[in-house]
């Protein structure tokens, strides 16, 4: 059976996604990675007081195994 939490996170992460790619970035990384990479403080703490403390800086670890795919 799909896991409805996480069919909608995997939803908000490919639009994520999408949103950086049609906005220059890399088709591979989420704006928050991109933010961090790039050191954009403002985007940092606006995403950061969205998604908890350090989110931006710990967006970047762990790609392989921090989008779970539903079977």
């Amino acid at each position: 059976m799909i896991d409805v939490k996480q069919y909608i996170k995997n939803q908000v992460i490919a639009l994520d996604i999408m949103v950086n790619a049609a906005t220059g970035g890399s088709p591979y990384m989420t704006l928050s990675e991109r933010a961090w990479a790039h050191q954009w403080r403002k985007t940092i703490a606006v995403l950061d007081w969205l998604f908890g403390a350090d989110h931006c800086k710990y967006s970047t670890e762990g790609d392989e195994s921090q989008y779970e795919v539903i079977k």
